[in-house]
């Protein structure tokens, strides 16, 4: 999209299987574009997406300039592909995740043409629950920093700057700064500046290729800038989560990359010994937190049969023997431990805790540990064989009461996941997304109304002015806020989303008002509404 004849501006985004975050994406750049007329180009680098992403370029943004890659060629190489055709006086890295502000290219350029000594230039970065992100601004991983970040030290001291050169929390985020590192995500560059230091280096294939530039900038003798204003949104709705051994391996190999690339000496070896013990840690850490997760229902169960069987030997030992104490010096004790194990295992084995709500699987693995339970006990010896009339009584009763608790713990978690949202926006903007998003069956959604964004209008057909905003929050206990692109301005937008007090979902509409982006905190996966999918895509 070009309005001169000198291109001010190249952007340059790769994208990878997030149709929907790629249209809001180019959403907002076309109308930071109009809105302050930037002579700009935009490519989109595609490395081998299956949702139809270029499709959607070519049918909906005809103007952007595609490269579809048959194969993922990672992150460092397709910038570079279309850097290399760029004719922009500067070029803008940035994320198919984010979303731009009105005057946030036009600020961006003002400020590198205004000041030739800044080689790169990041902006305040806000995820998608309106909190800051802290990698907006870096410092560089040298070996004290990195030890700080892993050792913890720089979450306890977070104000100092001793104990955190790599976060640089202690630097406000609403003042601008010198930094050393800024995010891949937004990284805007004078043109002839890459054309001194060199593009993205290619053996980094994701994270870590923009920490090795900004060095590199910096070691040429040019600035590394950070603006509190203008703010993006960024969702991070990357495909790799942050709490996977996929992430841990590919971020910290990429830090052994960087290290290996630019220090030098005996620290240098225990650098990177240190960063493969990261490696291994947090790999083992994420392992454990996957198992217990995993294991917290099972070890419910196994607990409640095993209660359950003690609660009916006690009871049948009064009613049939009149002695509480007759099963004292008896085996049974581990007769209900095998058989609860048993019991368990047969759920786990026909799926059963990966829908709790079935009673259709519940009860097939109950079969299938009754039956291997039989044959077990049928081949101990008879010293172990203690009671088949408490065996038979705790599997008529786990038969019932298991599912029946499954079923209801399933209806507990659909509860506590259950949407109440309100939108912002014009009403009859409002009426048609809350038709749309009314038809997602994945999930329990409860439109509360609207709010119209700005004050001093006729309220009837809303639920209150935005002046009152957090008070409908506390009051309608709102768990998500929807906004409506074509009413209000991404300027706007942030600010309401910093303005709320409650921990809230947000999400924005598209144009077509049929698809809505958004995540919760900065460490989840952008999510989706699309009428066409109805999950959480990660």
């Amino acid at each position: 999209m070009s309005y001169f004849r000198d291109m001010d501006l190249s952007i340059v985004i790769v994208n990878y299987n997030v149709k929907h975050f790629l249209r809001q994406c180019l959403t907002s750049i076309v109308n930071s574009i109009t809105y302050n007329h930037t002579n700009t180009e935009v490519w989109v680098v595609d490395n081998a997406s299956i949702d139809r992403s270029v499709e959607m370029i070519r049918e909906e943004f005809p103007w952007v300039k595609v490269i579809a890659n048959k194969k993922n060629v990672g992150f460092s190489r397709a910038n570079n592909q279309a850097i290399r055709k760029a004719t922009g006086q500067h070029v803008l890295l940035l994320n198919p995740d984010t979303i731009l502000g009105e005057n946030t290219l036009s600020v961006g350029i003002e400020t590198l043409k205004n000041d030739k000594k800044i080689g790169a230039l990041g902006v305040k970065m806000i995820d998608g629950g309106g909190n800051f992100l802290a990698e907006s601004k870096r410092g560089l991983p040298t070996l004290w920093n990195s030890f700080c970040k892993l050792t913890g030290l720089s979450a306890i001291f977070s104000n100092s700057k001793l104990f955190n050169g790599y976060s640089l929390s202690y630097l406000d985020e609403d003042e601008a700064a010198e930094v050393d590192v800024l995010c891949g995500a937004f990284m805007m560059m004078p043109k002839q500046v890459l054309d001194e230091v060199g593009l993205l280096d290619e053996r980094f294939f994701m994270y870590g290729e923009d920490i090795d530039l900004s060095y590199r900038i910096r070691k040429a003798g040019y600035k590394i800038q950070y603006l509190p204003e203008p703010r993006i949104i960024h969702f991070k709705g990357e495909s790799t989560k942050k709490g996977s051994f996929s992430y841990v391996r590919i971020f910290y190999e990429a830090m052994i990359l960087y290290v290996k690339k630019h220090y030098s000496g005996p620290g240098s070896f225990l650098f990177v010994f240190a960063l493969n013990m990261a490696i291994v840690f947090r790999a083992l850490l994420s392992l454990l937190k996957r198992g217990i997760k995993a294991a917290i229902i099972p070890i419910a169960d196994f607990l409640l049969i095993y209660l359950l069987g003690n609660g009916i030997k006690y009871l049948w030992a009064n009613y049939h023997f009149h002695d509480a104490d007759y099963y004292v010096n008896s085996p049974i004790h581990y007769n209900l431990i095998g058989t609860a194990a048993i019991l368990v295992s047969g759920m786990l084995l026909t799926g059963s805790y990966k829908k709790l709500a079935s009673f259709k699987r519940a009860y097939t693995g109950l079969l299938l540990g009754a039956i291997l339970t039989l044959a077990i006990y049928g081949l101990l010896n008879s010293e172990w064989r203690t009671s088949r009339a408490i065996l038979l009584l705790l599997g008529l009763s786990v038969s019932i009461i298991l599912p029946l608790f499954h079923f209801l713990l399933s209806k507990f978690k659909t509860a506590k996941s259950a949407k109440r949202i309100v939108i912002i926006g014009d009403a009859v903007n409002g009426k048609k997304i809350s038709n749309t998003i009314q038809g997602f069956s994945n999930q329990k959604i409860e439109v509360l109304g609207v709010i119209h964004p700005e004050d001093g209008v006729d309220t009837s057909e809303y639920i209150n002015s935005i002046a009152y905003l957090n008070e409908v929050i506390r009051v309608m206990k709102v768990n998500e806020l929807i906004f409506t692109q074509q009413d209000l301005s991404m300027e706007k937008i942030m600010g309401i989303m910093s303005s709320v007090d409650a921990k809230i979902d947000f999400k924005i509409s598209g144009d077509d008002m049929l698809s809505f982006v958004g995540s919760s905190d900065r460490n989840a996966n952008g999510e989706i509404y699309s009428v066409d999918i109805t999950f959480n895509i990660s």
